[in-house]
């Protein structure tokens, strides 16, 4: 059977129903099954780009779409990929040794890429790669509007604006105001950032007090 042709563009139809089967099983292995199970988180991370991958196959390979556009379109997540790490906050782009930034930021390129072939299925060459490039660069670039705080629970992180003070800011500020409530707020936010620092601190306690013993 030949390739259904879209009259409104004479291009032959794109295979989409994959990519968004695809989208749907990464957002829900991703999102979903981690708040569900959070023993499973490690899973949900390696299944989220696992699905950017299998998007950039089916792209490649099954959606019919023009080569000039597979490739295109590839090059684009690709470059954005690579540049937009450089305009991160320091807090993003080290986290996680680099890696926080394309454990988020491929699931909500992939959900933007095949909406954007959804919806701009029907439209001229030319607006549909100035869509393309826009759905690209806002699913990237993005994430140059925002910070991480770290970890707040299994793999999650905790987000909030790039500009937004930063815990080291407001404690800071409520040094300013007050700096004996100040002090322990510094020695609690130490000790839950550096749990191993008690722990080792007691060890060395316990080693001296041993050392002292056996001199004694």
């Amino acid at each position: 059977m030949a390739p259904h042709m879209n009259s409104s563009t004479s291009q032959v139809a794109l295979r989409l129903w994959p990519g968004v089967v695809i989208v749907a099983l990464q957002w829900v292995g991703r999102f979903v099954v981690p708040a569900l199970w959070p023993q499973a988180g490690l899973f949900a991370v390696l299944g989220g780009l696992l699905g950017a991958v299998a998007v950039v196959v089916w792209w490649l390979f099954f959606s019919l779409a023009p080569w000039s556009e597979r490739l295109g379109a590839v090059a684009l997540m690709f470059a954005a990929l690579a540049v937009t790490p450089r305009f991160l906050h320091v807090s993003l782009a080290s986290a996680g040794q680099g890696v926080l930034f394309f454990v988020y930021a491929l699931p909500l390129l992939s959900l933007m890429f095949v909406a954007w072939a959804l919806v701009s299925r029907r439209l001229a060459p030319a607006p549909r790669w100035v869509a393309m490039a826009a759905a690209i660069v806002v699913a990237c670039g993005g994430w140059t509007l925002v910070q991480t705080g770290g970890v707040t629970g299994g793999t999650d992180s905790d987000f909030f604006w790039r500009w937004a003070p930063t815990p080291e800011d407001r404690l800071l500020a409520l040094a300013d105001d007050d700096p004996i409530v100040a002090a322990g707020a510094t020695v609690a936010l130490s000790e839950a950032d550096w749990p191993g620092s008690r722990r080792g601190d007691s060890w060395r306690t316990d080693q001296d007090r041993m050392g002292g013993l056996a001199t004694g």
